[in-house]
């Protein structure tokens, strides 16, 4: 088993890591796995409202 270790540059991550772990765990997913869905899903709903903010500004 790889031991994850996370380090964010500016960003205190004191309980991120073992937050991580338990989120990961409860839904049976290593931690890359939920970090890959949670940054897609980021982008996914980042990219939806840029859409509709573009709408607007055309209508």
């Amino acid at each position: 088993m790889r031991l994850a270790v996370i380090t964010i540059k500016g960003i205190p991550v004191r309980g991120i890591q073992r937050s991580l772990e338990e989120v990961a765990a409860s839904r049976d997913m290593s931690i890359d796995a939920l970090l890959k869905f949670y940054i897609g899903h980021g982008l996914r709903e980042d990219k939806a409202q840029l859409f509709s903010d573009r709408q607007k500004h055309i209508n």
